[in-house]
């Protein structure tokens, strides 16, 4: 996808970041004091670099793709937690996650810290939806059924609660949730200089154009 990668494993966060930093990449405290808990609970780490042309040695980054990270977990999970020093109050950022399973879900943290993810979108796949969605997952034979379930999630929180990593449970109401429809308002001209507005009707699932045009008389110029 872009990128060198290395598959580490290790019992010691100082002994990982101090192998991480022999190989040229960037080590800071606050990186040691995020991959602890990781490190203890025996994950497995996975380290990248943006990958060099072996003609040039320049960094391809502008042909860096996401990437598909797969681990078996008795529960649906999410690497929400972050090092203190990127905990930026003055960054805005969205973060927007899609969890696809058997049912709605909603998103927990550890402890009694509420996430403050608020749910954007629920709803059954259709058959021909799962099609067109298995490409952009790229996971190996794997298209959803009909029925499946997708739930969106929007988190704007600044900063973020990067102290534990997020879970997924089933959400108590296994109701369909649909996004508002944002209806957006346009002035245009048609060639004669007659006024007119469009009306744009904005859903989830796509989104609907519904021209309406009321014509007025040219004004004479002085």
């Amino acid at each position: 996808a872009g990128y060198d990668a290395k598959v580490l494993k290790a019992t010691d966060a100082e002994a990982l970041t101090f192998w991480l930093a022999q190989h040229g990449y960037e080590i800071r405290p606050t990186l040691i004091q995020w991959l602890k808990p990781y490190v203890d609970k025996g994950w497995i780490v996975n380290a990248f670099k943006i990958a060099r042309d072996p003609n040039t040695s320049a960094g391809v980054a502008i042909g860096s793709t996401a990437v598909r990270m797969s681990f078996a977990t008795e529960t649906p999970m999410f690497p929400y937690r972050e090092p203190d020093d990127m905990r930026d109050s003055k960054t805005k950022r969205l973060l927007r996650l899609f969890v696809i399973g058997d049912r709605k879900v909603a998103g927990k943290l550890a402890g009694s810290a509420e996430w403050p993810g608020k749910l954007a979108w629920a709803g059954k796949l259709t058959s021909e939806n799962g099609k067109t969605l298995a490409p952009l997952l790229k996971i190996p034979n794997y298209v959803p059924a009909e029925g499946t379930w997708l739930t969106e999630f929007e988190d704007h929180s600044s900063p973020r609660l990067g102290d534990s990593d997020l879970t997924f449970v089933a959400h108590a109401d296994q109701t369909p949730v649909a996004r508002p429809t944002n209806i957006v308002y346009t002035s245009r001209s048609d060639a004669s200089g007659k006024a007119g507005f469009v009306l744009l009707a904005l859903s989830f699932a796509g989104f609907y154009l519904i021209q309406r045009f009321r014509f007025m008389p040219k004004r004479a110029r002085a």
